[in-house]
């Protein structure tokens, strides 16, 4: 299995049920990780961005992760367009700032 970065774990536990973590942190590394075009050497930092696009548009439900993951495949920029990640190299770290600072799951 590859590796995640601690904050995509910890958006993960913030709006998963902790039975599901090891699933979706297997999910994000097997599915949408080095195997993704252009990121056969992007380590967990460089693909902390879609990792978080790929959560926040999963709104914490395990059948949008996968649907999300799919779009990644498909072409992970669409992903980022998608997530609202596109513009801004910056946007996705404000988003889970903001998620993991919130009570409530209202950012996703």
């Amino acid at each position: 299995m590859g590796h995640i970065t601690s904050r995509t774990e910890q958006l993960i536990h913030k709006y998963f049920a902790a039975n599901a973590n090891e699933l979706i942190i297997s999910l994000l590394c097997d599915e949408a990780g080095n195997n993704l075009p252009f990121h056969k050497n992007s380590t967990p930092l460089d693909l902390e961005r879609i990792h978080f696009a790929i959560l926040k548009l999963s709104s914490g439900k395990l059948d949008r992760l996968k649907s999300a993951i799919e779009l990644a495949k498909s072409d992970w920029r669409d992903l980022l367009v998608a997530a609202g990640f596109e513009n801004d190299l910056n946007a996705h770290s404000v988003w889970a700032e903001n998620a993991l600072n919130s009570e409530h799951d209202s950012v996703l």
